[in-house]
């Protein structure tokens, strides 16, 4: 069965009902298992069907779009070949329920290993992560030569989950929020950012603000909407995941903290600046000519607990302008 090339906007087609496939395991959260499609890649095109996954339930409309994978719970094919990416206890329980020849934990610390997993897998492969970049690691630990890699990819989503409210006319969104509220930067930063956005005429004049529905979350947006007069759609926790999927693949370009946006919008190729603060930015950025990162530690000599705040207003204008015009 020919597979197709990564670039091309097309979802690969299923394999074959009586081929062996191979599985990937993992109770992370959205944005790291987007950091999986190179794995998923890796493997389709070694071995030919596409890959299961077996993450949480609400991600399929993220698993949909990966070309190389399938959802793992419609699967009708044997698993030859099982990879628990995460290892904790949830992963190693959806690990002992599925039926594998081989069943393979990829771990990086000798203690995340627990005693009784020896019961559930065949084999353990440890090596230490260090700073490398996620999706790079587990391209990597596949067998996929460092070489050869390219960064998550993404096909566009159907027209059908588009938000109802949306415009078509062109926009930059903002996603200011995440599920650690350490990464985040500060309301007045946010605000001064939007107003700025406003007044340059390089830039699209539509303004989204994308966030999670966690009430802290809301509340920050709500006070970014508030200080910028309304210059902003806030559509914080108003979205489904289908949806955020689709405003993230249309927009212009993207200004995050650290957290899901940066690696969904990379994946779909649009320009993106991420803002770290105190999280490894060499561990969750893959840089490119369209996407680039601003750290707080190089704004700081605290170079492990710099707060996202240090890093300026002027310096995410500058680099969302050099994004936007590669």
């Amino acid at each position: 069965m020919p597979l197709i090339d990564p670039d091309s906007p097309q979802k690969q087609s299923r394999a074959d009902s009586n081929s062996a496939v191979t599985a990937i395991v993992s109770s992370k959260q959205l944005g790291d298992v987007t950091l999986l499609e190179p794995m998923t890649r890796f493997f389709a095109l070694r071995t030919g069907p596409p890959v299961a996954m077996f993450v949480k339930e609400a991600f399929r409309p993220l698993i949909d779009l990966m070309p190389y994978a399938q959802w793992g719970p419609d699967l009708r094919q044997p698993i030859k070949e099982l990879w628990a990416t995460s290892w904790g206890g949830k992963t190693a329980l959806k690990a002992l329920k599925l039926r594998a020849k081989q069943k393979i934990l990829l771990h990086n610390k000798i203690e995340q290993r627990r005693w009784w997993y020896r019961w559930v897998f065949n084999e353990f492969i440890m090596e230490r992560h260090g700073l490398e970049y996620w999706g790079h690691y587990f391209w990597r630990m596949a067998g996929g030569a460092s070489e050869k890699f390219k960064s998550s990819v993404l096909v566009h989503p159907p027209n059908d989950w588009r938000f109802a409210e949306m415009s078509e006319e062109a926009y930059v969104v903002i996603v200011p929020t995440s599920a650690w509220p350490e990464k985040q930067w500060g309301v007045a930063q946010w605000a001064d950012l939007v107003l700025k956005l406003n007044q340059d005429f390089n830039c699209p004049r539509k303004l989204v603000m994308l966030g999670g529905d966690q009430e802290f979350e809301k509340e920050h947006c709500r006070q970014i909407e508030k200080l910028t007069g309304g210059r902003v759609e806030n559509l914080c926790g108003g979205t489904s995941l289908k949806e955020y999927l689709h405003i993230l693949a249309g927009t212009k370009a993207v200004v995050t903290v650290d957290g899901s946006a940066s690696h969904l919008a990379q994946a779909f190729g649009r320009p993106v600046v991420t803002i770290f603060g105190p999280t490894q930015d060499q561990r969750w950025h893959y840089a490119t000519p369209r996407h680039e990162c601003l750290s707080a530690r190089h704004f700081s000599t605290d170079k492990k607990n710099a707060p996202a705040s240090l890093v300026p207003v002027s310096s995410v204008m500058d680099a969302l302008a050099r994004v936007i015009q590669t």
